[in-house]
Order: structure tokens, then C-alpha cells, then sequence
């Protein structure tokens, strides 16, 4: 069984040499990358699970860096050190004051698939009730990203109270590590770059050109190839789970790098045959069933992951089309009338 992807015939001249991030544009999305990561382990709870931690500790600087690189002073940003860059990060309530007062649709939509692939990154612990009841309101008494709050003990606890908390050890949940989530930061970051260079080349006489996977070199192709491999490992434990994992993961990078809310019935149809042939690839009939994981997905996943990735780059038009017309779809139809 062979993978098909179709290719369509494209109209899309070269990759405009904008989007080519010279040294100086590389140095100021490393430097913002570098922040945040710096930033985030810094300041993360150890005691809460890692997707608790994206949600409420590493999506306000991401939010302040997106809108830095395609609206704010990037060079003087840049000048004033990581000083500067985490007073704003400290400060919830802070914000880039240049450009509009929110993203763009599809610029939310890129750092949405961005943080909710952040947080696929690591796997959460098995079993959460060993966790230490915590206190997840905000301020205001409102849940945190819909999570139940659990309420304070008594300010006077009886002795049995006292006697059963004092016993309670703290579980400190492992987190992502520094280089991983640097290189996400910095695909993340580059990518704005891009987009804010061809912005400034048009002199603001064109809307943000939100997707630009088709220009984005080989090297970034790879790294991004390489983080769906090494979470695609630390995410399946069985055979039960490769098809449903290995397509979560696959969509959601594609959101980010299409910037789209809503993947069409094409992309899905796409995914889902790349997971069933790398299925078959390394299924108990095949001599890969014998190889290491490590060495089926270096193999096997990795060449079926590049040859997505170049259709995405020589189909985003028409791809970005269709997902939008999706997402008009769902907006005015229900589903059960769609299909009837």
C-alpha cells in the first residue's frame, strides 16, 4: 500500500526572497524563542502537569511575542534585553501596544495549534490522582481554562485533617525540556518573522500573508519532521494507539503551519492514509515489526512525514481554501443536516 498524495497543479511563483530571514531577522526570532523558553522553566510549576503549565504559564508570552514580531519594534525589543521582554511577561495584563488591539483570526488560530502542540509534547502522568489538590482559580474566582477548582482546607483543620495532609508528599510532574521547547519557539517565532518581513517589504498595502509553509527551507521541514517523531515516541505505548496519536499530531502541526481553525475533509483523508501506511510499514507481518521505534520512525515515519510536508508546500492555496470554506460550512450547517 502506497501513500497517495495528490498533487495539484499549482500557479505559485517561487518562494519570494522576503521571506528568506537574513542573519539579523534569525538572530531577533532566536532571541524572542530564547526568552520565552527561558522564561517558562523559569517560572513553571513543577507540582502541576505540563499541559496545566502551557496553558496558564506559557501562552501569555507567546501571545506577547506573536504580536511583537508582527506589529511591534522588534529591534528595539531586541535592544532592551530579556529584561525588558520578562517585566511584560510577568505582568498578565500586559501587552505590545503597537498594531491592532487583537491577532487576526488566523494568526490566533496558528498560535492556538501552536500551544495546543506544545502541549502533546509530554505525555501526562498515568495516574492524576496522586496529585496535590491545588488551588486552579484566577483572581477574579473564575476557573482557570475550564478546570474544576478545588476549594481551600479549613483555615481550622480537625486533627485528622492535619494528620492526613501532613502525610501528603507533593508529586513534582516531569516537563518538557529546554531544547525541545526552544525549538519549537524558534519554528514558531521564524515563522512570524517571515511574515512580518513580507509585510514590511509591501509597505502595509497588503493584509498579513498568514500561511507561508511553501517558503520555509528544507532544514525547517526537518526540524519539524523531527519534533512529530520524538513526540510521536513518547506518546504511544501500544499498537492500538499509533493511528489515532500519529494523526492528532500530524492536523495539529498542520493547523499551525497553515494557520487555519479547521482542517478540511482532503487533509483528513491525507493524514489518516499517511498513519494507516506507516501502519502497515511497521505491522507484525513486516521485518520493521523487529526494528527499534526509534529506528521505524527514522525509517519509516520520517520520509512519509517529508513528502506530507512538501504537499503542504506546493498545495497550501488550495488547501487554506477548502479549510475555510470548511469552517463556513460547520458555522451555518449542522453537521447531521450536512451529511443527511
Amino acid at each position: 500500500m502506497t501513500i497517495k498524495l495528490t498533487m495539484a497543479p499549482t500557479n505559485n511563483p517561487a518562494p519570494n526572497s522576503t521571506a528568506v530571514l537574513t542573519a539579523n531577522e534569525s538572530s531577533q526570532a532566536r532571541h524572542l524563542a530564547s526568552s520565552v523558553a527561558s522564561w517558562y522553566l523559569a517560572t513553571l510549576d513543577p507540582y502541576a502537569p505540563h499541559s496545566q503549565n502551557v496553558e496558564l504559564r506559557l501562552r501569555h508570552p507567546v501571545h506577547v511575542v506573536t504580536r511583537c514580531i508582527l506589529y511591534g519594534n522588534i529591534g528595539g525589543i531586541e535592544a532592551g534585553g530579556t529584561e525588558e521582554l520578562e517585566v511584560i511577561f510577568n505582568d498578565d495584563d500586559a501587552e505590545i501596544k503597537d498594531g491592532p488591539e487583537t491577532l487576526t483570526r488566523r494568526s490566533a488560530a496558528r498560535m492556538e495549534a501552536f500551544l495546543a502542540s506544545c502541549a502533546d509534547a509530554l505525555r501526562e502522568d498515568d495516574d492524576p490522582r496522586h496529585d496535590e489538590p491545588r488551588e486552579l482559580a484566577d483572581e477574579d474566582g473564575t476557573d482557570a481554562n475550564n478546570i474544576k477548582t478545588i476549594a481551600r482546607p479549613s483555615a481550622t483543620p480537625t486533627r485528622a485533617t492535619s494528620t492526613a495532609s501532613s502525610s501528603i508528599t507533593p508529586k513534582i510532574h516531569g516537563q518538557i525540556e529546554h531544547g525541545e521547547l526552544l525549538l519549537r519557539l524558534d519554528l514558531y517565532c521564524r515563522t512570524l518573522r517571515r511574515i512580518r518581513s513580507i509585510a514590511d517589504y509591501s509597505n502595509g498595502k497588503k493584509h498579513l500573508q498568514e500561511c507561508i509553509i511553501q517558503c520555509e527551507p528544507k532544514k525547517s521541514i526537518r526540524s519539524r519532521v523531527r519534533l512529530i517523531g520524538q513526540t510521536f515516541l513518547g506518546n504511544v505505548d501500544c499498537v492500538r494507539d499509533v493511528h489515532k496519536t500519529l494523526m492528532s499530531l500530524i492536523l495539529k502541526a498542520t493547523l499551525e503551519v497553515l494557520a487555519v481553525e479547521i482542517w478540511c475533509e482532503e487533509l483528513s483523508a491525507t493524514v489518516d492514509r499517511l498513519a494507516s501506511e506507516y501502519e502497515h510499514k511497521v505491522s507484525f507481518g513486516s521485518l520493521a515489526f523487529l526494528s527499534s521505534p526509534d529506528s521505524s520512525v527514522e525509517a519509516h515515519l520520517a520520509p512519509l512525514l517529508t513528502k506530507y510536508f512538501e504537499y503542504l508546500q506546493l498545495n497550501w492555496e488550495s488547501l487554506v481554501s477548502k479549510c475555510e470554506i470548511e469552517r463556513m460550512l460547520r458555522a451555518v450547517l449542522d453537521r447531521d443536516l450536512r451529511f443527511f
